[in-house]
Parts: C-alpha cells; sequence; structure tokens
C-alpha cells in the first residue's frame, strides 16, 4: 500500500514539475512578475560627500537622520517625465517611482508607485503601478491609464483619514496622475516604518515561481525628476516630522547605482537644481567613472540576507514574492 501512495505521489510531482517547466517556457520573458524590492545597499562611496552605492537604486533618499532615523517621514510626492526604454537586443527594464520606506536595513516595509519603460520582444513597454511589499506591483490599466514616454507624471503617497502616529496599519492614500490625461487613486492599509521617503530610477527584479533575478537596466538615456522639467510645482517633497519641506532641505544622500559587481556604474544622479529636481543619466557599464569605488562602513546595513547577485561583494536581499 505504501508503495502505490508513494508511486502515486511520485507521479503527481513529475506531472506538477512538467506543467510547471511548461509554463515557464511558454511565457514570454515580459510576462513575469515584476518587484520593486528594498535597497541592495553596498554602502557610501568614500570619496564622494553625501554619496551612497546600491545595486538597483539610483536617485535621492531623505529621512530625519541618515545615521539613526526615526519613524517620521508620513508624506511624499513627485514628479518625472516617463523615460524611453531604447530598443535592444535582450530585455531591458527600468521603474521611476517615489515610496516611503525600504533603504535602511531593519526597515522591510516599502510603500511606492509609479512608472515602467522596459524593452522586451522587440517593443517598447510602458505603464503605471502601486506597489507594497511584501507583495508584487500591481499594474494600472492600459487601456484607461495609458502611458507613453514623454508623459509628464505627478504621484503621491499621504496619510489617509484616521491615520495615526505609529507604525502599525495605517491607511494611505496613493495617488498617481499621468498630466492633462488621467488620474488614480485609492486607499489602502499598510504598516510603514515610515524611516524614509524616495525619488528613485530602478532596475526591479523579475520574479519566477521559483527565484528572483535583477534585471538589466533599460538604455533611458536620461531622465528628469522634479519641477524644474515637468512644471509641477510642490513636487519632490516629503513630510519628515510633522513639516512638509522640499527634497533639498531634508536630510538627504544621492544614491549611485552600480552594475552586478558593485564596482560599475550604470546610473548616475546629478546635483539638485531648485532644491528639488534632478535627472538621472544612463551610463552603459562603460561610460562610469574608472577604478574601483571604495565603500565606507556600511551605515545602513545589507538589506537582508536571502540569496545573493553573481559577482556582488555580499548578501543582498531578493525579495522572493
Amino acid at each position: 500500500m505504501t508503495g502505490t501512495i508513494y508511486g502515486g505521489y511520485r507521479k503527481l510531482l513529475i506531472i506538477m514539475l512538467v506543467v510547471a517547466a511548461a509554463s515557464l517556457i511558454a511565457a514570454p520573458v515580459g510576462a513575469a512578475v515584476s518587484t520593486h524590492g528594498r535597497n541592495m545597499n553596498l554602502g557610501q562611496v568614500d570619496d564622494l560627500k553625501d554619496t551612497t552605492g546600491s545595486l538597483n537604486w539610483g536617485g535621492y533618499v531623505a529621512a530625519t537622520n541618515l545615521l539613526a532615523p526615526a519613524a517620521e517621514v508620513t508624506s511624499v510626492s513627485a514628479s518625472w517625465i516617463v523615460q524611453t526604454a531604447a530598443p535592444s537586443s535582450t530585455a531591458t527594464y527600468s521603474s521611476q517611482w517615489t515610496g516611503i520606506g525600504g533603504f535602511f536595513s531593519n526597515d522591510d516595509s516599502l510603500i511606492q508607485l509609479g512608472t515602467e519603460s522596459d524593452y522586451y520582444q522587440k517593443t517598447a513597454h510602458y505603464y503605471a503601478w502601486i506597489e507594497m511589499l511584501p507583495s508584487s506591483e500591481s499594474s494600472l490599466s492600459t487601456t484607461n491609464y495609458q502611458v507613453k514616454a514623454g508623459d509628464k507624471i505627478v504621484a503621491s503617497i499621504s496619510p489617509g483619514t484616521g491615520a495615526t502616529s505609529g507604525t502599525g496599519s495605517n491607511p494611505w492614500v496613493m495617488k498617481i496622475s499621468d498630466v492633462g490625461k488621467w488620474s488614480y487613486i485609492t486607499t489602502v492599509n499598510y504598516a510603514s516604518k515610515k524611516l524614509s521617503g524616495e525619488y528613485i530610477e530602478e532596475r526591479p527584479e523579475i520574479c519566477s515561481p521559483f527565484s528572483c533575478t535583477l534585471t538589466t537596466l533599460a538604455n533611458f538615456g536620461t531622465a528628469d525628476y522634479g519641477a524644474f522639467y515637468t512644471s509641477q510645482s510642490g513636487t519632490n517633497d516629503l513630510t519628515v516630522s510633522g513639516v512638509n519641506e522640499n527634497l533639498g532641505s531634508a536630510q538627504y544622500e544621492n544614491i549611485i547605482m552600480y552594475a552586478n559587481n558593485g564596482r560599475t556604474e550604470i546610473a548616475l544622479p546629478s546635483q539638485l537644481s531648485d532644491g528639488t529636481s534632478f535627472t538621472m543619466t544612463y551610463l552603459s557599464g562603460s561610460t562610469g567613472r574608472s577604478g574601483v569605488p571604495q565603500f565606507g562602513p556600511e551605515r545602513y546595513g545589507y538589506n537582508g540576507n536571502s540569496g545573493t547577485v553573481e559577482g556582488a561583494p555580499g548578501p543582498f536581499d531578493h525579495r522572493m514574492h
């Protein structure tokens, strides 16, 4: 009887594996689940003031204090111009977003919303999305909320009615608009640690049912963030300790994105203009600064310990969803 049961189980297992493998083979690369994860932090870049390195993020982060952050970031707003994903012989991905959380090693929360500019199957793909870790992204309908390269986007996250000062589950109002075209707003309940606010260019992870892989960054050329470029006033700001201020007035650092080897720059933020605005520049891996960057003491800590990036100098969180 035991042998019969074991044989039946083995046959069922084989069938399940075959079906799973077939679904993976049939699915196009771009059809996998996209996940915008926490910061894969490399540490402070020693020879650059107020600059940190990351494997997946580039842009700016702000907090009450970058050495000992308090749970006081309660809103963010941002604007950007949707970047173009250049044609590529392989699948490439890029995300532009604003959010709260996910930067510091002791913060596994991240609530965010943004737009995607990807290139796969010989076509550029653009869409808007919202996400609350540990869940994967929820993309907005491309029929009702169409996004195109060159569109101006305004996005914000703010406390909802009945929100408290604690870090437990609270209502959050998430709003994203394609200026002059459409606006999407929703209220969600989410437990954020409220430690940081971000304005980010990201190469997301692509997740199958079994694992997640950090993607190749799309060649977006130059991406523009903030009112100087979008003419959308009151953006690229945040509320810290009950005070609304622009990014440049807060305690902030800029973030350089590095390749998987942790040595080659692939996306570089500019300095802030008008106190809020900046550009991100795609560096293609061959035009970044020469030499091996020296990273200072890990002030923020590695974000998690589940999984590694090939060639990277240490453990990183792959956020398997």
